[in-house]
């Protein structure tokens, strides 16, 4: 049996339409909106306001994966902004 697409483009599928949708964050993203938000020095600040640890956003940037909660969390912040120029 043969599968319609690889494992790598089934990946990369999901990554692209999680994404949209809202369930996906990659680590620039969140750097970015973290930035914009609240300055250079974002990782506390971004971290109450979505009621995480510091630590675990400094994991997040490192490449651990966001849970989808945090993600929509991090996104409605960014959509609530009134200074929001960023292209989405």
């Amino acid at each position: 049996m043969q599968l319609p697409m690889s494992i790598k483009k089934l990946q990369l599928y999901l990554r692209d339409n999680l994404s949209r949708i809202g369930f996906f964050m990659e680590k620039t993203e969140l750097a970015r909106i973290g930035k914009h938000l609240f300055g250079n020095r974002w990782k506390t600040p971004l971290a109450k306001a979505i009621g995480n640890q510091r630590e675990t956003v400094s994991r997040w940037t490192s490449g651990n994966p966001i849970s989808s909660v945090a993600a929509k969390a991090i996104r409605l912040l960014h959509q609530q902004d009134p200074q929001n120029h960023i292209e989405k």
